[in-house]
């Protein structure tokens, strides 16, 4: 299989999984809870914060969220057509020794040491399968207006997502998302992937 048919593939293979490890805050349009309100003593020198309210609030999200999820209408993404090479993570030198990566030492060297090259990709090859569509970034007002039109469908943010990095027995990989749900928020996350034994797809174990 060519290298990118390869990488198309595993995008396709844990594409649905992501928004359940990186959740789409616009594309449910729910917010996160505000940081809880923090205590301090006369002298300056912090107590701490109301534990039960950051539970209530934290199980009222989960609560929202998972409600939302529920809602069958089509979100469609802005999706960036280019998987980039470089992966723009700064500290990743330092956590391909953390423990929470054994196994995927190989994939990091590979990335640092990377001589791959940004790859154009129709948004079309990736499968627009449940609740998500895909729509070019080109089709989209430039720059913040993006965020300012409104839309005859359910806009869900902007996606972006890495070339697929893999061990040399193509089991494990790694790629990038990142992800704006507004002008001012967003994030980027290291996606960790492997291929199931019997069935061949890869799952998408973790996300950092």
């Amino acid at each position: 299989m060519p290298v990118l048919d390869s990488e198309v593939k595993a995008i396709n293979d844990i594409f649905l999984e992501i928004p359940e490890h990186i959740p789409f805050l616009k594309a449910y349009q729910i917010k996160a809870p505000h940081p809880p309100r923090p205590y301090f003593e006369k002298e300056g020198n912090y107590l701490g914060y109301d534990t039960v309210e950051k539970f209530r609030q934290d199980s009222l999200f989960e609560q929202n969220l998972r409600r939302a999820k529920l809602y069958t209408s089509k979100i469609v993404l802005a999706f960036y057509d280019t998987l980039y090479a470089n992966a723009k993570y700064e500290n990743l030198i330092h956590l391909k020794d953390d423990s929470a990566f054994i196994g995927y030492e190989e994939i990091f060297n590979s990335i640092i040491n990377t001589n791959k090259t940004d790859q154009y990709i129709k948004s079309d090859l990736i499968y627009k399968t449940g609740k998500f569509e895909l729509k070019s970034r080109s089709e989209f007002p430039k720059g913040h207006d993006i965020w300012n039109k409104e839309y005859p469908f359910r806009f869900g943010g902007y996606l972006s997502l890495s070339r697929v990095f893999f061990d040399s027995t193509r089991n494990k990989g790694m790629l990038f998302c990142y992800y704006r749900c507004g002008s001012s928020c967003g994030s980027l996350n290291m996606v960790l992937i492997k291929k199931m034994r019997i069935f061949g797809r890869f799952r998408m174990p973790f996300a950092y």
